[in-house]
């Protein structure tokens, strides 16, 4: 059975998360184990690390909060599985546990950040989605799995995108969505090398017709990319991140920096791997990017 972990700090975005999470569960025959962490905070007088809140009162939160999804859930409830309170630092927390379990999917709420509690949990959710083994799911408002119908995945077009679009051709298979890959090229990075080559090279390690690529030529990456998915409207955004030599690379920080704590539609979050193909024209662009 598929595992899914749903960090929860009892507020209305982590029930939104929650809720999707076994929508999400169902899909996959999977579980669903609920986990909240005590947020340790340091005493300086006594020097030591004491809890925001007690134990009692986390778990008493911990019913309340699992009886308000079953409340609001009327489907089947074997995709509910136990509920963790643990303390500990959080996002590092949510990791241990994450891989303990064997986690096949996170997910998390996400919140605004008009303040700073908010800004706080959106820094968790950026730390998790970045050290995650497995993909990371932040869901910024109420929506059920089988609603994702149109999936956009920014791609860079380095590291092992074959690995990392196989695994979302699987996802999109399982919520019957149509996926596409968009590659927005700045002027300067259209000096570098041709997409259009490398894309031809990746479609090759593909099954036919399983992804629609699309290469944009905009005067800055960011920015193009947010006006792409403003004017399509996708139902999923998702990025891909290397654990190491990419991960401060501007466009990596940036786009899932952006996404996370502003964006209107849920993001997913995958680890790619720096092992690429094997042909010219893909290690001379992996290369030239590192020297940046």
């Amino acid at each position: 059975m598929k595992n899914i972990i749903v960090p929860t700090d009892f507020s209305i975005s982590a029930k939104y998360a929650a809720e999707f999470a076994l929508s999400l569960a169902k899909l996959i025959k999977g579980r669903v184990t609920f986990l909240h962490v005590i947020q340790l905070i340091a005493d300086p007088v006594m020097a030591t690390a004491l809890p925001v809140s007690t134990l009692e009162e986390a778990k008493r939160e911990m019913k309340n909060f699992k009886l308000s999804i079953h409340l609001s859930d009327k489907s089947d409830k074997t995709n509910i599985g136990e509920a963790k309170v643990l303390y500990g630092d959080v996002s590092s927390t949510i990791l241990e546990t994450a891989n303990e379990l064997k986690a096949d999917f996170i997910v998390m709420g996400n919140v605004g950040h008009s303040n700073f509690l908010d800004k706080l949990f959106g820094s968790q959710t950026l730390n998790v989605a970045r050290g995650a083994q497995c993909p990371v799911w932040v869901i910024p408002d109420k929506i059920a799995s089988d609603k994702i119908k149109s999936i956009i995945y920014a791609t860079d077009l380095a590291g092992d995108e074959v690995e990392v679009i196989n695994k979302l051709i699987t996802i999109s298979d399982l919520l019957g969505a149509k996926l596409k890959a968009v590659h927005v090229e700045s002027e300067f990075e259209s000096k570098i090398s041709s997409s259009e080559g490398i894309i031809a090279i990746i479609k090759k390690y593909l099954p036919a017709k399983s992804v629609i690529f699309k290469n944009l030529h905009r005067e800055e990456t960011i920015r193009g990319l947010d006006t792409y998915i403003k004017n399509q409207k996708p139902d999923l955004m998702v990025a891909a991140q290397e654990k190491k030599g990419f991960l401060e690379n501007l466009f990596h920080s940036s786009v899932i920096k952006n996404f996370i704590l502003s964006a209107k539609i849920p993001l997913l979050v995958l680890q790619k791997k720096m092992e690429i193909i094997e042909e010219e024209p893909y290690l001379n662009r992996v290369k030239n990017l590192i020297e940046l």
